[in-house]
């Protein structure tokens, strides 16, 4: 199941880029990205109350406009949806999801010192998916801490 790499970039690229425009629009949304990291959630039900729209959706629309495939574009939309990866979808965006998930993680380890929201949650089901055993990813965590 051969994935093409520009895919991979344009996921990762675009999958927050809603968070720089609340933070443009909104003066208080540091303080939702404070009080999210430190109750160590995602800022999708903040933004919401806060907002009545949140970054997946506007990360969505920033997307389309960029002529994003139309799969993609969905897959930034529900990235935060914890049950993606048991739906009924491209077995494709279902993997391109998981090296995302593996990427915030191991993104978060070294800037935060913390997992993201819910890493436990999906963590089984992601490496499984991937084909990596708890160990191999033990190891790809501690290559990337010795990185960067």
């Amino acid at each position: 199941n051969e994935i093409p790499i520009d895919m991979l970039y344009s996921v990762g690229l675009f999958h927050d880029c809603g968070i720089p425009l609340l933070a443009l629009k909104y003066e208080d949304y540091n303080d939702i990205l404070t009080q999210a990291a430190q109750n160590n959630t995602n800022s999708i039900k903040m933004e919401e109350e806060q907002y009545r729209t949140n970054h997946a959706i506007l990360g969505y629309y920033v997307a389309s406009s960029w002529h994003l495939p139309k799969e993609l574009c969905q897959l930034i939309l529900h990235h935060h949806d914890l049950d993606i990866l048991k739906q009924n979808i491209n077995p494709k965006l279902q993997l391109i999801y998981a090296l995302l998930m593996i990427a915030n993680n191991i993104v978060s380890k070294v800037r935060r010192f913390t997992e993201i929201p819910d890493w436990l949650t999906i963590k089984d089901d992601v490496l499984e998916l991937i084909g990596l055993s708890h160990e191999d990813y033990d190891d790809l965590e501690n290559e990337f801490f010795e990185l960067f």
